[in-house]
Order: structure tokens, then sequence, then C-alpha cells
């Protein structure tokens, strides 16, 4: 019986002694970026993980992007009636180190105006008026979205680690997604960039680093146990 009571507590205290996975976060964030027809984009730096905390077992990357609408026109410059659709969109990514990144794609606006009137001045305008009924526009969405990329990988997570506080660049990038379609008409675009707003968080799950008094409880769990 002894024996058993002596076989339980030893279990018990190695049990104690096994410390679970810990997370720590580090985040950025980022206010007014355009969303144009090219790519913008910009660094933001966050720390890399320290080894001092323990063994580092994954990395995620999580990208919460708020797009603020733009506008999209269009002017016919050709003397026929026509239909046109007009779409409004955007794309938001993060990239990291090796082949960490995340994209958010932003909820499309799409409407349409049937019978939009051929060139109300006969003739190409050389600077669109936006104007009349032969324009058609419209104002995008305001939305949000929220996705994330998750590594394990030895030599990803070598890449996140450092000895005491390092950081690394997460790139920002935005870029306008639209499309024009019509059924007959031809006519010049004007866009108004939109704006998005949101948050870089990366955060690392470790196995740390036991403090002291965990370290003796294990070394007696194992006297025990011998």
């Amino acid at each position: 019986m002894t024996n058993r009571i002596c076989v339980i507590l030893s279990l018990t205290l190695f049990l104690c002694a096994v410390v679970p996975a810990a997370t720590i976060s580090y985040n950025t964030s980022y206010t007014g970026i355009s969303i144009a027809h090219s790519p913008v984009v910009v660094g933001s730096p966050l720390q890399k993980f320290d080894s001092a905390l323990g063994t580092l077992i994954s990395v995620r990357l999580t990208l919460a992007s708020i797009t603020y609408a733009g506008s999209l026109d269009w002017d016919n410059e050709l003397d026929v009636v026509t239909d046109v659709t007009l779409e409004i969109g955007a794309e938001v990514t993060v990239s990291t180190i090796g082949p960490m990144s995340v994209t958010t794609t932003v909820a499309s606006k799409t409407d349409s105006k049937t019978g939009v009137l051929g060139d109300i001045n006969g003739v190409f305008d050389v600077v669109p008026d936006y104007a009349g009924d032969d324009w058609f526009g419209i104002t995008g969405n305001t939305t949000s979205d929220s996705r994330y990329d998750e590594n394990n990988l030895a030599a990803v997570l070598t890449a996140f680690t450092a000895v005491g506080t390092e950081y690394f660049d997460a790139y920002l990038g935005s870029v306008l997604k639209k499309t024009v379609s019509t059924t007959g008409g031809f006519g010049m675009e004007g866009y108004t960039p939109g704006v998005t707003d949101g948050t870089i968080t990366v955060t690392y799950t470790y196995d740390p680093i036991p403090e002291p008094a965990t370290v003796a409880m294990l070394g007696l769990g194992c006297i025990g146990m011998f």
C-alpha cells in the first residue's frame, strides 16, 4: 500500500510539473492606406519570438482589415444607347518572412444601369464630365474581413526566432479590384480611391522554459518514481 501511495504521489508531482504550451502576441495598426489601381505597399515592424521564453512551436499571422468605400464612374463616349455594369472592390495583403502571407478580400459592390444614353455632347470628351444621362457611377461598400496564416515548419520558426528583442517587417499592400461591362458603349472611367484601416498581429505558440520551482517539482517527482 505504501509503495502504491508513493507511486501515485510521484506521478502527481510529475504531471504537475508538465508545463503547457503558452502564447504571446504582438501587433501593429495602420490607418488611411489608399486603395489605388497599383498596389500601395507600406512596411510595419513586428517583434520576433525571444528564445529566452522557450521553444517556438508555431507562428500565426493575422490580418484584420476595414475598407472604406471608394467610387467608380463611367461616362459613355459613343453615340449609342447601352447597358452598363460596374463592380468595385479591393484586396488587402500582408506578407512577411518566407511563405507567410495573408490576403483579405473586401466584399465587392456591383450595380447596373440600363439604357445609358449616348454621349450627350456628340463628340469624344477629352475630360469626361461624369454627369447627365450618359453617365453612371457607384460607391463601394464599407466592409471588414479577418484571416490568418499559420506555419510550424522548422525553417520558418527559425526565421521568426531571435535572441533578445529583434523585429521583422510586415509589408501591407492594397489594390483596387474593378470591372466595367457594357452592351455596346465605350467610355472613360473615373475612380476615387477608398482607404483601408486595420491591424496586423503575429502570435507565437511555444513551450515555455519551466520556472525554477517547476523544475524542482519535476526533480522531486522523478526521485519519487525512482
